[in-house]
């Protein structure tokens, strides 16, 4: 049976205090990463983002496809003015003269079917600016919401991160105070495969650690070992701190 001063025995139980801080500290900070409201709050931000994009392609699409129907609808003006002008001037055949009114007929009617679509494409941009705007206003919510919720977190991060700081400076203090490697390494040993608690008050009858009732036997052999000996859980194994 490994032996160790009972003051460094008793100098693990703080040690242990103080990983047990440290490990929920970084349990907290882990939860607080993967936060399932931030990540719902990112995906509607993503899917705002998308949407927003989505509309800026629908409405550049869209004044696109309103430039070609007005160009459209101004190069047939342009023929219908000029024809206009020869007919007004009378130059030319009687035949030639009835030809551009017949044409100017016909462009006419054209440039009205081409002013239906241009007046249907137009509705259209201002349907897809709707939709923008829309867009930009779900997209600036769902942005500020999540940099509320993020800053929130952030701010809970640095308040852990002074936290484990300090933590991890008392263990260090602590840790300086237990001059005994093998003690220490065979607490760190235990702690790797116990849930991170290596070693556990006796109290009374009950390992502090399994909070399991040791049998008259083992408890009288614990009882009866030297105040030097390094005595253990016959239950889970975690070395066993007197009182």
């Amino acid at each position: 049976m490994p032996t160790a001063s009972p003051d460094h025995q008793r100098r693990l139980l703080d040690l242990q205090a103080r990983d047990t801080a440290i490990d929920r500290i970084r349990h907290r900070a882990a939860a607080l990463r993967s936060d399932p409201e931030i990540a719902a709050a990112q995906e509607r931000s993503s899917a705002a983002q998308a949407q927003r994009d989505q509309a800026e392609a629908e409405l550049a699409a869209a004044e696109e496809a309103l430039a070609a129907a007005e160009a459209a609808v101004e190069q047939v003006a342009v023929r219908i003015r000029r024809n206009q002008q020869r007919l007004d001037a009378g130059t030319g055949s009687a035949k030639d003269l009835t030809a551009l009114q017949h044409e100017i007929g016909t462009l006419s009617a054209r440039r009205s079917d081409l002013e239906d679509t241009e007046l249907a494409v137009m509705e259209r941009v201002e349907a897809a600016q709707a939709a923008l705007d829309r867009a930009t206003v779900t997209g600036s919510e769902a942005t500020a919401a999540l940099g509320a919720l993020t800053a929130v977190r952030d701010t809970r991060l640095g308040e852990l991160a002074g936290e484990f700081e300090r933590e991890k400076a008392d263990r260090a203090q602590v840790l300086a105070g237990i001059d005994d490697a093998a003690l220490v390494s065979l607490y760190e040993k235990l702690r790797g495969t116990h849930d991170g608690v290596g070693v556990a008050p006796l109290q009374g009858a009950r390992c502090g650690g399994c909070m399991l009732e040791l049998n008259p036997k083992d408890l009288a052999a614990i009882r009866a070992a030297s105040e030097d000996a390094v005595v253990r859980c016959e239950e889970c194994g975690r070395i066993l701190v007197r009182s």
